[in-house]
């Protein structure tokens, strides 16, 4: 198959390190990380072809200079043409008709919200895209120094209820970096499942913690709640349908555990019980159908 084929180019390295990103190669070179993107107009067609092989050229000695800096380990450069992709524009935060070249990057790093990040907020003259400035924010960026971008609401003034409110901006603080474990539900204002299932929802959270309270129990749960539509969701989670439940354990934050039961409390809390009591994670935890 073709997936299959592209697959075996990039495992043997028969394609460059540096690509113009099409849709031949878009399914395996997004799927890449860490992954450097450049956003411009950019082509193989007579007007674009001096401008394109200039900027490849460009990212090709920064792909060289990491690899001599890191004992040969290498990485990815996407080069994306803005018209041809307009939803990676609107991943990124970035206007469509934005001049000159803007440099962008996809890492995964489960301690953050959010795998994408932007260089100096990614509004710059061509003058200062360098090699070196790029290596710098590659350099940032795998060390957590750079602060991804983030698309969030504001954090509440107040956050005692029973329920967390987590936002974007919060989430690395309330989630992965929290020293509880944490059941969040993500949902969206306006779904009617979500809806019918709030009030169970906060009769559990308000269960759990008068339990907490009364020291029924001694492991710190932490019951949250996330605006899908508001918010970035971190790439651990797998939202393809409101809502979604998951259990992030603190002794295992890369592995989030998929609630995949019926949307009623006695069934949620029977869930948590036996992931929090170190059950096997159900077969069909990794499964994206509707709850």
């Amino acid at each position: 198959s073709t997936r299959q084929d592209l697959t075996g180019f990039f495992s043997s390295g028969l394609l460059t390190k540096v690509h113009l990103l099409t849709a031949d190669i878009e399914p395996i070179l997004l799927q890449k990380r860490p992954l450097v993107l450049a956003f411009s107009e950019f082509g193989w067609d007579f007007d674009l072809r001096d401008e394109t092989s200039y900027w490849r050229q460009i990212f090709s000695e920064v792909v060289e200079n990491y690899e001599a800096k890191n004992g040969g380990r290498t990485i990815q450069v996407a080069m994306v043409d803005r018209a041809s992709y307009p939803e990676l524009i609107t991943r990124f935060g970035m206007d469509k008709d934005e001049a000159d070249v803007s440099v962008a990057m996809m890492h995964s790093d489960v301690r953050k919200a959010s795998n994408l990040y932007k260089m100096q907020g990614a509004e710059l003259d061509d003058t200062d895209i360098s090699v070196e400035a790029v290596g710098s924010f590659i350099a940032d960026v795998l060390s957590g120094e750079a602060e991804p971008y983030l698309k969030s609401q504001r954090p509440p003034k107040s956050n005692k209820k029973a329920v967390k409110v987590v936002v974007a901006r919060t989430f690395e603080k309330l989630v992965t970096r929290s020293n509880a474990d944490v059941l969040i539900e993500f949902y969206a204002p306006w779904c009617p499942h979500c809806k019918r299932f709030a009030p169970k929802y906060r009769q559990l959270a308000k269960k759990l913690r008068n339990e907490r309270k009364s020291k029924k129990t001694r492991r710190k749960l932490v019951v949250a709640k996330m605006d899908v539509d508001a918010n970035h969701i971190s790439p651990l989670f797998d939202v393809e349908r409101i809502p979604s439940i998951y259990l992030s354990r603190a002794s295992d934050r890369a592995n989030p555990v998929k609630y995949t039961g019926d949307l009623e409390a006695h069934a949620l809390e029977r869930f948590l019980v036996d992931m929090r009591a170190g059950a096997t994670v159900p077969e069909d935890a990794a499964t994206k159908d509707e709850l």
